[in-house]
């Protein structure tokens, strides 16, 4: 079979652009998430083995520049099971998907991993993670639960490092990803309505309400960015 290509060069899931060229990063998976810190890649997704080495890695892993590294048992459902979106909050590195264990611990869909080991983060929630944003110190998470911890939270929550909270009463339906801007939580997804009132695919939380963006999406949003001026959604 043909390598799956960039521009011509053979990169089987992971690609880099260096401004001029790509090339590829020695990967073989499906990668879904990805972030940076100190230089380092981190890449959660569905994969066991990302190159020819010796590295085995489940779903989740690290790119120093010139080889993978393992954090820890990684994050998987025997073996199986994926990573949807990265995010730092802290110190902390904060993984959603799908997955209810890092190798014997029990971390249901959402974890933390501090440098060495791994977390579960409030309990977890009880359905895939899609998103995650961090802002004030506070995570976000958007996906297909409608509980988080204990507390019941219709596919978003808010967790503080000690509680979880609901946001109003929720979406009505899938939240793919979440984002912060001037403060306010931006999600994207597939649903009709937010915290009771209309809402297209796109909404706002402002710290006490949910507000429409407009007439909002004509269809699923599934990626949604703020640089600090605009919301790009896609």
């Amino acid at each position: 079979a043909l390598p799956i290509c960039v521009n011509g060069t053979a990169a089987n899931g992971l690609a880099r652009w260096d401004g001029n060229a790509w090339s590829s990063v020695g990967f073989n998976g499906v990668a879904y998430g990805l972030t940076v810190s100190s230089g380092s890649l981190y890449v959660g997704g569905a994969f066991a083995m990302p190159d020819s080495s010796s590295v085995v890695m489940t779903n989740i892993g690290l790119w120093d520049g010139s080889a993978w590294h393992a954090l820890g048992g990684g994050l998987g459902v025997s073996n199986s099971g994926y990573v949807r979106s990265l995010v730092f909050n802290g110190g902390l590195l904060c993984a959603g998907g799908l997955f209810t264990n890092s190798a014997s611990q029990a971390v249901t869909n959402l974890a933390a991993w501090n440098g060495s080991t791994w977390s579960a983060v409030g309990g977890g929630v009880n359905g895939v993670v899609f998103g995650l944003a961090v802002s004030a110190g506070n995570l976000y998470a958007g996906g297909g639960f409608t509980q988080a911890g204990s507390t019941p939270a219709n596919y978003v929550a808010q967790w503080n490092g000690s509680t979880w909270s609901a946001l109003s009463n929720g979406l009505g339906g899938l939240v793919y990803s979440v984002a912060v801007f001037s403060n306010q939580l931006c999600v994207a997804g597939s649903f009709t309505s937010a915290g009771g009132i209309t809402a297209s695919n796109f909404a706002v939380w402002n710290g006490v309400a949910w507000s429409a963006a407009g007439s909002g999406l004509s269809a699923t949003g599934m990626r949604v960015i703020s640089n600090g001026t605009n919301v790009y959604a896609a």
